[in-house]
């Protein structure tokens, strides 16, 4: 019984602790691309790469302009929004190319 009382322990401590996560988690990348202006319900800006179409977060204004070549460092969010276009990502860094 104890044996099977301390499985059950240990299993539930190893779940829990999977479930959390914290902003230091999540990897920084850097990304090349254009910035592009997303015509969906909820508007926003993403960066288009060779692969994938990023939502945008933190974008500054001086680089909001469609067609723009930018190279930035992002970290990947846990987030969701309702344009559903790709991964969410926060802009750390971003500079013209």
């Amino acid at each position: 019984m104890k044996v099977h009382l301390l499985w059950l322990i240990l299993l539930l401590v190893v779940s829990l602790s999977s479930c959390s996560t914290s902003p230091t988690e999540h990897g920084t990348e850097t990304l090349a691309g254009q910035i592009q202006k997303l015509q969906v319900d909820c508007g926003g800006w993403g960066l288009q790469t060779n692969n994938e179409l990023y939502e945008l977060v933190k974008l500054p204004d001086d680089f909001k302009e469609d067609g723009l070549r930018v190279q930035m460092k992002i970290r990947n969010q846990d987030l969701v929004s309702c344009t559903m276009v790709g991964p969410i990502v926060e802009v750390l860094s971003v500079q013209r190319i």
